[in-house]
């Protein structure tokens, strides 16, 4: 079999033996008929049977899809990433998660077209599901984004959360030294993406449904996060560097993500054990105050906040942060 791959999936591992079975049968829902594709597993040092499951699956090469075993120390899955990046053979790759599931996914057709369209990103909807009763679907339009002028629009529509539903040029990637942050808990994905959003030249949401992605009492999203608050912070500090690079008007980012900050903090410090209201409105006061420092600090001229809530706009803007902080938890709580 050649060394050239169209499509490298890289699938960083760590204690995942409950969930491999169904990652590994969802794979079989790839239409692969004219294309070549990887399966690159990086055991991010696990201790239960991840790799004897992944080395079951390994003689199970065909023409058209191969799988490929990696195994490091543990290090986290921002370097298990890394290492089946820098090892991928794929034109293109595409980062996915062993706990969730691929769709039923025409892959030659969506290879073809960034290929024939010189598409650098393509985003592809998915499903969130949390139980079999309760599934969030996220749908797109075809339509292509150009990062030169569309980068206000791709900051600002909720794009940028999470890798498994895009899929990249390696050579955008390479180029550009993009990679992910190691040693952070939080938010390595959102690093990543600005970076390829930012160094892209073309991007297309398409309205394939390519992706569960499983929320499951291990994920992170269901745990607290201690450095959640810098993190969140950091990434407010990164949206503004990249509005400051591009030019860009500010109204209407910094009002969208200081509302995320906001929200993002909250329902983080309701998570804690044996959290209180008064330590929630502490670190989420905080935390909105560090955001509102970065504007100031960089002298970003600003309206009244913008969101569409007119709830959250109004004890936003008369600083309600009690009353705000129960909104959150009423109709954001996950």
């Amino acid at each position: 079999m050649s060394n050239f791959k169209d499509l490298s999936l890289i699938v960083p591992c760590y204690n995942q033996e409950k969930y491999l079975l169904r990652f590994f049968n969802s794979i079989l829902r790839l239409n692969v008929k004219n294309i070549i594709i990887e399966i690159i597993f990086v055991n991010d040092g696990s201790n239960d049977n991840t790799e004897k499951i992944i080395k079951s699956y390994l003689d199970q090469n065909n023409n058209n899809i191969s799988y490929r075993y990696l195994k490091q120390e543990n290090s986290g899955v921002s370097s298990a990433r890394n290492l089946g990046l820098v090892s991928a053979l794929g034109e293109y790759v595409w980062f996915v998660d062993p706990d969730d599931e691929i769709g039923f996914i025409d892959i030659d057709l969506v290879i073809n077209r960034m290929r024939e369209e010189d598409i650098e990103i393509l985003l592809m909807g998915y499903d969130t599901v949390r139980s079999p009763s309760s599934i969030y679907s996220i749908r797109y339009n075809n339509l292509q984004y150009f990062p030169s002028k569309d980068f206000k629009y791709l900051l600002t529509s909720h794009t940028i959360e999470s890798v498994w539903n895009k899929i990249f040029k390696k050579k955008l990637l390479i180029d550009h030294d993009i990679n992910f942050m190691e040693k952070v808990s939080f938010a390595e994905d959102f690093f990543f993406i600005i970076k390829a959003f930012s160094e892209s030249n073309k991007i297309f949401f398409s309205n394939i449904n390519s992706y569960s992605y499983y929320i499951n009492s291990n994920s992170l999203m269901g745990k607290y996060q201690n450095d959640i608050k810098n993190l969140r912070y950091k990434i407010f500090e990164c949206y503004m560097n990249y509005c400051l690079i591009q030019k860009l008007d500010f109204t209407g980012i910094t009002e969208i993500y200081i509302k995320d900050t906001f929200v993002s903090v909250v329902l983080n410090s309701m998570k804690k054990k044996d959290s209180n209201f008064f330590d929630i409105f502490l670190e989420s006061r905080d935390t909105i105050k560090q955001c509102l420092n970065v504007v100031a600090e960089k002298k970003i001229k600003q309206k009244a906040y913008g969101c569409k809530d007119k709830f959250f706009k109004i004890m936003f803007n008369f600083k309600m942060y009690s009353l705000l902080i129960i909104f959150i938890m009423i109709f954001y709580s996950i």
